[in-house]
């Protein structure tokens, strides 16, 4: 019995933590984004004509033409789950990687949502 308390334990840390993917992650509450692509937003601004730009889970850098639109509060790192289109010949002055358009944004105005303690599908 002594034994299974440390086991049980570490079952709840890492069970029960606050990050699972794919789904966005409120303390209580779980927002569910099974179809949205996964990005880390980070601000460029130091750069010449660079402002937020978002980086996807292989590293590529884009700029988002509507980013403000649907994400007016950004903090540097913070991730965020859209559906986007690329625009090929949308050119911008930043040079960091191309142009996406958000067609849909998974977010708190916009969720699936379940209690934090019930399993995603």
């Amino acid at each position: 019995m002594n034994k299974l308390i440390p086991l049980l334990f570490i079952a709840l840390i890492t069970f029960g933590s606050c990050e699972k993917e794919p789904s966005i992650i409120e303390c209580g509450t779980m927002i569910l984004c099974p179809d949205y692509d996964r990005f880390k937003v980070l601000d460029y601004s130091g750069l010449d004509g660079c402002g937020w730009v978002v980086e996807d889970d292989n590293g590529d850098i884009s700029q988002v033409s509507n980013l403000d639109t649907h994400y007016p509060s950004l903090i540097d790192g913070q991730y965020i789950w859209i559906k986007y289109e690329v625009l090929p010949l949308c050119f911008n002055i930043c040079m960091a990687g191309g142009t996406i358009a958000i067609t849909d944004a998974c977010t708190d105005d916009n969720p699936t949502t379940l209690p934090a303690t019930q399993e995603t599908p």
